[in-house]
Parts: C-alpha cells; sequence; structure tokens
C-alpha cells in the first residue's frame, strides 16, 4: 500500500501546475507527463483497477484526486470556480481511470492533447 501511494503522489507531481495553468502549452506538457507516468507504470495501476470490487482501486483514485486538488493554488476561488476546479479533477481522474481500465486504446500523447483541449473549455475564466 505504501508504493500505490507513493506512485499515486508521483503522478500528482507530474501534474505540475496543471491544475492553476489556462495555457494551453503547459497544460499539454503537463498531461503528457502524466500518461507517460501511466504508461511506465502501467502494470501497476492496470492491476489495482481490474480489481473493481477492491477498496484499493477505490483509494487509489480517491488518493489521486486528494492529490490533485492540493496542488489548488492559493488564492480566494469564487464557489462557481471551485465547483468548476473540482469538476475538472473528476473528469481527469475519470479519464486516467478509463484508459487504464481498457488497456490504454488510445496511445499517451492522444490522451494528452484531447484532455489539454478539454482542460482548456473548464480552466478557462469563468463568466459568473
Amino acid at each position: 500500500e505504501k508504493k500505490i501511494r507513493q506512485m499515486v503522489r508521483e503522478l500528482a507531481e507530474k501534474s505540475g501546475g496543471l491544475m492553476t495553468s489556462a495555457a494551453s502549452k503547459d497544460a499539454t506538457a503537463a498531461f503528457e507527463a502524466i500518461f507517460d507516468h501511466l504508461d511506465a507504470h502501467y502494470t501497476q495501476y492496470a492491476l489495482l483497477l481490474r480489481h473493481k470490487s477492491t477498496i484499493i482501486a477505490q483509494d487509489l483514485l480517491g488518493e489521486l484526486h486528494v492529490q490533485l486538488s492540493s496542488r489548488m493554488v492559493d488564492e480566494a476561488l469564487s464557489p462557481l470556480e471551485e465547483m468548476r476546479f473540482h469538476y475538472g479533477i473528476a473528469a481527469v481522474v475519470g479519464a486516467i481511470e478509463w484508459w487504464l481500465r481498457n488497456d490504454r486504446p488510445l496511445s499517451s500523447k492522444a490522451m494528452a492533447r484531447e484532455l489539454s483541449r478539454l482542460h482548456s473549455s473548464w480552466r478557462g475564466d469563468i463568466q459568473a
């Protein structure tokens, strides 16, 4: 379990400025780092997630969400901005889970490009 948590911490660190950056280039680089990490550790992550009924798989995804959330910028967010932020994290975690559970049907580069494109739509300025 210690090794799992360490892998998740490393994965969250790979996100860099993903959750705080609206810049497409920065988001693409962060997503590439995330999916390169996932690809390098695919066997371990896939094994954990294939056991859908295990608490470990749920814990892994929950830990990833917590780690990404902890990277939130130290600025006051409106309730709408905070909701949008957490929506984005949940989308990223869901996409990672889908990719691993389905044996990486898209390349890590394709995942990075698509999530970067989606990222720009939920991380951009919010008109309240």
